[in-house]
Protein backbone atom coordinates (compact mmCIF):
# COMPACT_ATOMS: atom_id res chain seq x y z
CA UNK A 1 0.00 0.00 0.00
CA UNK A 2 3.01 2.63 0.62
CA UNK A 3 3.88 2.10 -3.23
CA UNK A 4 -0.03 3.54 -4.43
CA UNK A 5 -0.23 6.42 -1.30
CA UNK A 6 1.51 9.79 -1.94
CA UNK A 7 0.77 12.97 0.50
CA UNK A 8 2.24 16.47 -0.11
CA UNK A 9 1.93 19.31 2.12
CA UNK A 10 3.12 22.84 1.68
CA UNK A 11 2.71 25.93 3.61
CA UNK A 12 1.18 29.09 2.19
CA UNK A 13 3.90 31.77 1.86
CA UNK A 14 3.07 35.11 3.16
CA UNK A 15 2.49 37.15 -0.08
CA UNK A 16 -0.33 38.67 -1.48
CA UNK A 17 -3.75 37.59 -0.13
CA UNK A 18 -2.34 36.21 2.78
CA UNK A 19 -0.04 39.18 3.51
CA UNK A 20 -3.60 41.70 3.03
CA UNK A 21 -5.31 39.28 5.90
CA UNK A 22 -1.90 39.45 7.84
CA UNK A 23 -1.78 43.51 8.07
CA UNK A 24 -5.82 43.46 8.50
CA UNK A 25 -5.80 40.92 11.49
CA UNK A 26 -2.73 42.54 13.15
CA UNK A 27 -4.67 46.35 12.13
CA UNK A 28 -7.63 44.70 14.03
CA UNK A 29 -6.04 43.36 17.33
CA UNK A 30 -4.46 47.33 17.69
CA UNK A 31 -7.90 48.97 17.06
CA UNK A 32 -9.62 46.54 19.43
CA UNK A 33 -7.13 47.17 22.14
CA UNK A 34 -7.43 50.66 21.91
CA UNK A 35 -11.53 51.01 21.70
CA UNK A 36 -11.40 48.19 24.33
CA UNK A 37 -9.05 50.27 26.41
CA UNK A 38 -10.60 54.02 26.02
CA UNK A 39 -13.95 52.44 25.99
CA UNK A 40 -14.20 51.08 29.72
CA UNK A 41 -11.35 54.29 30.87
CA UNK A 42 -14.06 56.93 29.74
CA UNK A 43 -16.92 55.40 31.98
CA UNK A 44 -14.21 54.79 35.03
CA UNK A 45 -14.19 51.35 35.00
CA UNK A 46 -9.85 50.86 34.80
CA UNK A 47 -9.65 47.65 36.64
CA UNK A 48 -11.57 46.05 33.86
CA UNK A 49 -8.67 46.98 31.37
CA UNK A 50 -6.99 44.19 33.26
CA UNK A 51 -8.71 41.56 31.21
CA UNK A 52 -8.02 42.78 27.72
CA UNK A 53 -4.84 40.84 27.29
CA UNK A 54 -7.29 37.83 28.06
CA UNK A 55 -9.66 38.90 25.74
CA UNK A 56 -7.21 39.52 23.26
CA UNK A 57 -5.30 36.22 23.15
CA UNK A 58 -8.92 34.48 22.93
CA UNK A 59 -8.95 36.88 19.49
CA UNK A 60 -5.78 35.79 18.79
CA UNK A 61 -5.96 32.40 18.95
CA UNK A 62 -9.58 31.80 16.88
CA UNK A 63 -8.63 34.43 14.23
CA UNK A 64 -4.47 33.94 13.39
CA UNK A 65 -5.10 30.28 12.53
CA UNK A 66 -6.76 31.79 9.23
CA UNK A 67 -3.53 33.48 8.31
CA UNK A 68 -1.04 30.05 8.74
CA UNK A 69 -2.20 27.88 6.50
CA UNK A 70 -1.19 24.46 5.10
CA UNK A 71 -2.07 23.17 2.28
CA UNK A 72 -2.59 19.24 1.58
CA UNK A 73 -3.09 16.47 -0.89
CA UNK A 74 -3.19 13.11 -0.51
CA UNK A 75 -3.34 10.27 -2.90
CA UNK A 76 -4.67 6.95 -1.69
CA UNK A 77 -6.74 3.73 -3.30
CA UNK A 78 -6.76 5.97 -6.79
CA UNK A 79 -8.57 9.08 -4.87
CA UNK A 80 -6.74 12.55 -4.22
CA UNK A 81 -7.98 14.47 -1.75
CA UNK A 82 -6.94 18.18 -0.91
CA UNK A 83 -7.19 19.51 2.31
CA UNK A 84 -6.07 22.60 4.08
CA UNK A 85 -4.74 22.70 7.56
CA UNK A 86 -5.27 25.81 10.20
CA UNK A 87 -2.58 26.36 12.36
CA UNK A 88 -1.60 22.95 12.72
CA UNK A 89 -4.55 22.31 14.39
CA UNK A 90 -7.64 21.92 11.92
CA UNK A 91 -7.78 20.18 8.81
CA UNK A 92 -10.57 21.06 6.75
CA UNK A 93 -10.95 18.58 3.40
CA UNK A 94 -11.93 20.76 0.37
CA UNK A 95 -12.06 18.19 -2.54
CA UNK A 96 -11.99 14.29 -2.95
CA UNK A 97 -12.37 12.54 -6.24
CA UNK A 98 -11.56 9.63 -8.23
CA UNK A 99 -8.24 10.01 -10.04
CA UNK A 100 -10.22 8.20 -13.31
CA UNK A 101 -12.75 11.05 -13.03
CA UNK A 102 -9.78 14.06 -13.63
CA UNK A 103 -10.12 15.34 -17.32
CA UNK A 104 -6.31 16.88 -17.66
CA UNK A 105 -3.32 17.29 -15.22
CA UNK A 106 -1.15 19.55 -17.12
CA UNK A 107 1.67 21.80 -16.14
CA UNK A 108 0.60 25.77 -15.37
CA UNK A 109 1.23 28.09 -17.82
CA UNK A 110 -0.07 31.09 -16.53
CA UNK A 111 -3.08 30.78 -18.59
CA UNK A 112 -6.11 29.50 -17.23
CA UNK A 113 -8.41 27.58 -19.39
CA UNK A 114 -12.02 28.60 -20.93
CA UNK A 115 -14.80 27.82 -19.38
CA UNK A 116 -13.58 27.37 -16.00
CA UNK A 117 -16.75 27.73 -13.51
CA UNK A 118 -14.30 27.22 -10.07
CA UNK A 119 -10.98 27.92 -9.21
CA UNK A 120 -8.95 25.79 -6.40
CA UNK A 121 -6.00 27.00 -5.32
CA UNK A 122 -3.55 24.19 -2.93
CA UNK A 123 0.01 26.07 -4.01
CA UNK A 124 2.21 28.10 -1.87
CA UNK A 125 2.68 30.63 -3.80
CA UNK A 126 1.04 31.44 -7.54
CA UNK A 127 4.67 31.67 -9.23
CA UNK A 128 5.82 28.06 -7.59
CA UNK A 129 7.96 26.30 -10.30
CA UNK A 130 5.83 23.04 -9.80
CA UNK A 131 2.97 24.81 -10.41
CA UNK A 132 0.66 22.09 -12.32
CA UNK A 133 -3.50 22.14 -12.38
CA UNK A 134 -5.93 19.10 -12.78
CA UNK A 135 -9.27 19.90 -14.04
CA UNK A 136 -12.78 17.45 -13.61
CA UNK A 137 -16.60 17.83 -14.14
CA UNK A 138 -18.17 18.62 -10.73
CA UNK A 139 -21.45 17.14 -9.32
CA UNK A 140 -23.40 19.92 -11.42
CA UNK A 141 -21.32 19.21 -14.69
CA UNK A 142 -19.77 22.49 -14.25
CA UNK A 143 -15.40 22.63 -15.04
CA UNK A 144 -13.55 22.89 -12.28
CA UNK A 145 -9.61 23.65 -12.05
CA UNK A 146 -6.97 22.77 -9.04
CA UNK A 147 -3.94 24.75 -8.99
CA UNK A 148 -1.26 22.63 -6.99
CA UNK A 149 2.15 21.52 -6.37
CA UNK A 150 3.34 18.72 -8.31
CA UNK A 151 5.66 16.04 -7.34
CA UNK A 152 7.36 13.17 -9.19
CA UNK A 153 5.80 10.44 -7.56
CA UNK A 154 2.21 12.08 -7.17
CA UNK A 155 2.53 12.23 -11.39
CA UNK A 156 3.50 8.71 -11.62
CA UNK A 157 0.29 7.58 -9.40
CA UNK A 158 -1.96 9.92 -10.96
CA UNK A 159 -0.87 8.61 -14.90
CA UNK A 160 -0.88 5.02 -13.65
CA UNK A 161 -4.50 5.20 -12.35
CA UNK A 162 -5.42 7.71 -15.48
CA UNK A 163 -2.66 7.61 -17.89
CA UNK A 164 -4.75 9.33 -20.80
CA UNK A 165 -5.03 12.90 -18.82
CA UNK A 166 -1.66 13.30 -17.25
CA UNK A 167 0.82 15.34 -19.65
CA UNK A 168 3.93 15.57 -18.17
CA UNK A 169 5.65 18.70 -18.90
CA UNK A 170 8.33 20.18 -17.04
CA UNK A 171 11.32 19.06 -14.68
CA UNK A 172 10.05 19.20 -11.07
CA UNK A 173 12.24 19.46 -8.34
CA UNK A 174 10.62 16.48 -5.92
Amino acid sequence: MTENYFEYAVDEKPSGKNMLRRCLLITFYIVFSLAFFLFFYSLQFPHLIAILPLLLLIIVLFTWQYVAVTHEYIIAVGEITFARIYSNRRRKTFLQLPIRELLAVVPDDGQKPAGVDRVLDFRSEAKTPDSYYLTFKDDKDKLCLVYFEATKKALKLMQLYNPGAVKLGKALRY
